[in-house]
């Protein structure tokens, strides 16, 4: 009897010290912001190919698996014509493209990063073919602040067709919270003509939380839209919603 009381004390102790690391690992995990370098060439020459990188890590390490990286490439006040352009992925951290600028300007060349559900847009210029540069453009095209802006968005782990959903964002700048912000999702399938706005309300310092239900199962597209001054940030992200049993 005795050694049957010892053999259930043991359990117990055993028990309770496990429960205890993994509170312990799960209240110390903390995650680290992706960073993005991007490196554009101050200067360049009409008709010749210049390579734009950019260098994706998180907690120092590369990050070779992004889910998607692109170019956007405009000319100075010609934001609403710009082009956008898919990355190659070179598999060291490191995502480039090349452009050939057949015409003088001041151009801007951002990168949008989406990896490890968080989202960042670094920003510089180029000076092609030696372009005078017009002050009141300039200071109006550096006007958006969203290359220092991310999101980390959290959907549930499991989504099913007319039922509740809730969601969560969690919007930073310059590595801080951001309060205050207009935070909503657009909501659609690729048939459907309509897209479906849902606003995010502010729970606590930069978390905005959001609940919907999805009439149909299958794919949806969801992209977070955050406004607030001069930041306009925005990134697609995709959910699955299961056939309700």
């Amino acid at each position: 009897m005795k050694k049957m009381i010892m053999l259930i004390l043991t359990a117990t102790v055993l028990a309770a010290c496990g429960q205890s690391d993994d509170t312990s690992s799960s209240d110390s995990e903390v995650v680290q912001p992706i960073r993005a370098d991007l490196n554009v060439p101050e200067k360049g020459d009409t008709d010749e190919t210049v390579t734009f990188k950019v260098t994706v890590t998180q907690d120092g390490k590369a990050v070779k698996d992004a889910d998607e990286v692109k170019f956007e490439i405009w000319r100075e006040g010609s934001k609403d014509d710009s082009e956008m352009i898919e990355a190659n992925n070179m598999k060291d951290g490191a995502y480039t493209v090349e452009n050939t600028f057949t015409g003088k300007g001041i151009y801007y060349i951002q990168s949008h990063v989406t990896a490890k559900q968080m989202h960042t847009m670094p920003k510089a210029k180029i000076n092609i073919g030696n372009a005078q540069a017009s002050k009141d453009k300039t200071d109006k095209e550096q006007g958006h602040h969203h290359s220092q802006t991310t999101v980390k968005f959290h959907p549930p782990e499991k989504i099913t067709a007319d039922e509740s959903a809730a969601f969560t964002a969690t919007v930073s700048t310059k590595q801080e919270p951001l309060s205050a912000a207009s935070v909503t999702m657009e909501i659609w399938q690729e048939s459907d003509e309509k897209h479906d706005w849902v606003t995010m309300t502010e729970q606590n310092a930069g978390t905005y939380q959001a609940k919907t239900t999805f009439k149909n199962s299958g794919t949806y597209k969801i992209k977070v839209h955050v406004k607030k001054g001069d930041i306009h940030y925005h990134n697609v992200f995709k959910i699955n919603a299961d056939k309700r049993q």
